[in-house]
């Protein structure tokens, strides 16, 4: 397979929405260290965070592999038979200061199982409430941001019905973005599997050792950059990417898929010649990655992206602001290409759920 994956060259990204979870989780892993050191401790475990029951938004492993791995970062065992565990849950929340939709995270220390110290955090932007809440929602790009960000509150209260057709799933008929879940069949092929609308919400079934590979559409004039994420993961969570000069990539990329095409992403993407398949396991064989004990959400979110000396598409306005769980599957060869791009605002994001 070949595959482009993207580097912004804006000022904002969908790809920040990453380092703006991390941010306020180094600040949350710090506060807990400290606590823990008072406590005579030196590991921790990392619980279960939680999200809108009515949402079903099985997010939360997103939040507590970043905690994990900033709590190592500051020195921390994590050991899951330690005494001392962090877990937490998270809301939507209305900034009192902007007026803008926030994410509202709290994390709790316990120690035997007792209530020690909490500590809430804010986590603002647009992508960040469409991968922590499994929107399917589409935003207009010439709106305001106040505008933007209550519809965003709207789409969490009062989950939109998204389109369904068969296997395929969107925000809308209309809108030329859309996903279809395949799955590996007995000869080797991938077969799409029909979605189901539950709740106002999309489902496909997928069952224990499934493969399966997300199929992306962009059928729009422009090309798109696209988050993927995986129980509120990033597909590139485990990448080895490196800059042309050798050092790590200070953001995750984006995938671009070109205008009028399809793309399969078939799973994890760990470096520019493998990948590891999207494989449903069990919670012993997913041993790298968090508990959680909602349904599992794929979101995928579509920004337009060009070419640095290109002209942005018209879709970008003048002067805008810069149980079983999916684990890794045995690696496989892939060809994928580091390109950049400037990334415009997201436009729509995509959620399918399905059972753990």
């Amino acid at each position: 397979m070949f595959m482009a994956v993207a580097l912004s060259l804006s000022g904002s990204t969908p790809a920040q929405a990453q380092n703006n979870v991390r941010k306020e989780l180094r600040q949350v892993a710090a506060a807990l260290t400290d606590e823990v050191k008072i406590q005579g401790g030196d590991s921790i475990s990392v619980g279960h965070f939680t999200g809108r029951r009515v949402l079903k938004s099985g997010s939360g492993p997103g939040f507590a592999l970043i905690l994990q791995q900033e709590l190592e970062a500051c020195g921390m065992k994590i050991s899951p038979t330690s005494m001392f565990e962090a877990k937490g849950d998270y809301q939507e929340q209305l900034d009192e200061e902007t007026k803008l939709l926030a994410i509202s995270l709290t994390t709790r220390l316990l120690k035997k199982n007792k209530a020690l110290k909490e500590w809430e955090s804010q986590i603002h932007g647009e992508t960040e409430a469409a991968t922590a809440f499994g929107l399917t929602i589409g935003l207009e790009p010439t709106a305001s941001l106040p505008e933007r960000s209550k519809e965003i509150e709207k789409g969490i209260k009062e989950p939109p019905v998204p389109y369904i057709k068969d296997a395929f799933v969107s925000h809308a008929e209309s809108s030329p973005f859309g996903m279809t879940i395949v799955v590996k069949q007995p000869d080797g092929s991938f077969a799409p599997v029909k979605a189901e609308l539950k709740d106002n919400l999309a489902f496909t079934p997928l069952k224990r050792d499934d493969k399966y590979r997300v199929r992306l559409f962009n059928r729009a004039e422009y090309a798109v950059g696209v988050t993927l994420t995986i129980d509120g993961l990033n597909v590139f969570v485990f990448h080895e990417f490196r800059t042309p000069d050798g050092k790590p990539l200070p953001v995750f990329p984006e995938l671009v898929i070109e205008p009028k095409s399809q793309v399969d992403i078939p799973g994890w993407l760990i470096n520019p010649k493998r990948i590891d398949p999207f494989q449903l396991v069990s919670y012993p064989d997913a041993a790298t990655l968090p508990l959680a004990d909602d349904p599992g959400v794929i979101t995928a979110r579509f920004v337009p992206c060009w070419k640095k000396d290109e002209k942005p598409p018209l879709i970008v306005p003048p002067g805008r602001r810069s149980m079983s769980r999916t684990g890794r599957g045995s690696p496989e060869a892939a060809k994928l290409e580091l390109v950049e791009r400037v990334f415009g605002d997201f436009l729509c994001s995509i959620s399918v759920r399905y059972q753990r």
